[in-house]
């Protein structure tokens, strides 16, 4: 089964942007800096578990899950007016249009985020999937370096659809009269790939059976239960 997922830039852009990477090569500094035991003083003052949040195999999976689209050049955002400007250096990067738009407001007039001015930020790359695969596209989960800035979530048929794909994005937190900069190679996608399958849903009861089973194997692999027994690996390389 082909499971090659594609990244493809113009000709002219290769080797200029920063590239594609699996999200497990790009771990944010503060998750990476971070220990994985809580201290022994910590644990008995409060009663706590031995791990701290980088131990937590959900948490980082979805950190590292998929691939990370980087921002291609550096582009300052100020906001004077009442609508954000935007400023790049053409030299490092030669792009002809501008690598950050902002959406008209009528194109989300009624949404919950309608007073906001939302961006339009501009992707080099195709991401091209096998048959039968999609993509969702999220902002970097469990990151937080997009201060002021939340790029909104999408799905697209990349088996199909052979088009860069941009992305919307919230300005949230930029202040007037204070510039914040995009810096080059920032991640500002997480690109996770997925079959498209039907599904149907059913609602029910607990099988207390089954989840005494599961909490007893816990207990019997503590700590580390889930990871041992329960975690199927997931590869993005």
């Amino acid at each position: 089964m082909d499971n090659l997922i594609r990244f493809h830039c113009p000709p002219e852009l290769k080797g200029k942007v920063p590239e594609p990477v699996p999200a497990k090569r790009s771990i944010p500094a503060w998750l990476k800096d971070s220990h994985l035991d809580i201290p022994e003083e910590a644990r008995q003052a409060h009663d706590l578990s031995t791990h701290t949040a980088k131990a937590c195999l959900p948490f980082l999976e979805a950190t590292t899950a998929g691939y990370l689209i980087p921002f291609p050049e550096d582009v300052t955002i100020s906001f004077h007016g009442p609508h954000p400007t935007f400023h790049w250096d053409l030299r490092t990067v030669p792009n002809k249009s501008p690598w950050v738009e902002g959406h008209h407001p009528s194109q989300y007039k009624n949404a919950p985020f309608e007073k906001m001015p939302v961006l339009k930020l501009k992707n080099p790359w195709i991401v091209s999937t096998p048959p039968g695969v999609s993509c969702l596209f999220i902002s970097p989960l469990n990151h937080f370096h997009l201060a002021g800035i939340f790029p909104l979530a999408g799905v697209v048929d990349t088996d199909t659809y052979y088009n860069p794909v941009n992305f919307p994005a919230l300005l949230t937190g930029i202040k007037r009269d204070k510039p914040v900069t995009i810096k080059r190679g920032t991640p500002i996608i997480q690109v996770i790939p997925f079959r498209r399958e039907v599904w149907n849903m059913e609602i029910g009861t607990t099988e207390m059976a089954e989840m005494k089973n599961t909490q007893d194997t816990l207990k019997e692999h503590d700590p580390n239960g889930y990871r041992d027994v329960f975690r199927a690996k997931k590869t993005f390389s």
